[in-house]
């Protein structure tokens, strides 16, 4: 019966121990994630603008090459159907 007790004790400092350590563990992550966070936050303001309106901005840069692509063939003597060259429409 005395083993079984001392067993019980050693078990349960055994748990305490492990316990403590894994509160110590995610103690450090969590500094660590909080670090990350921070930085993130910090880089954010600039970087959102580009993370939102990326696709807006590849379809508007995609405009504007094939425009300048136009104009430099115009310069350069091309033809195109009337009305097809610099026609701006609104949307």
């Amino acid at each position: 019966m005395s083993k079984s007790i001392a067993d019980k004790k050693a078990l349960s400092a055994l748990r305490k121990t492990a316990h403590t350590n894994t509160k110590t563990q995610r103690g450090n992550k969590f500094a660590t994630l909080n670090a990350v966070l921070k930085k993130i936050a910090s880089v954010s303001p600039g970087c959102e603008y580009f993370a939102v309106n990326y696709k807006l901005r590849v379809a508007n840069r995609a405009t504007e090459l094939d425009g300048l692509k136009k104009g430099k063939a115009v310069l350069q003597g091309g033809k195109f159907a009337a009305g097809a060259a610099f026609l701006q429409k609104h949307a």
